[in-house]
């Protein structure tokens, strides 16, 4: 391994399913948060957020009827300010990285 390279291993689902629906502050990253949502989820609409589903499916839906499907290891990014909807399809395992 380089100096200066230091690597983080995070086991995401184990995490969510200790902590759901908890924002967590990663080390070393700028102050991001990153949830991981089990349940009902409860977005920021203020910033720009990274949405990345691990399991399951969710629905997206933005202003105007556009929406986003997400599927298994399907991801999107949605700006900030954009008003936006979550509804889970079944159980989902969704990761939420807000910057």
């Amino acid at each position: 391994m380089s100096k200066g390279l230091s690597f983080m291993k995070i086991q995401l689902k184990q995490l969510s399913q200790t902590l759901p629906n908890t924002p967590l502050h990663l080390p070393h990253t700028g102050g991001e948060a990153l949830t991981c949502l089990l349940s009902e989820p409860r977005p920021d609409d203020a910033v720009d957020s990274y949405y990345l589903c691990l399991e399951g499916e969710v629905l997206i839906d933005l202003p105007y009827g556009d929406f986003v499907h997400l599927k298994k290891l399907e991801a999107v990014r949605i700006e900030g300010g954009k008003n936006r909807k979550l509804t889970p399809v079944g159980q989902p395992l969704l990761l939420i990285l807000r910057l």
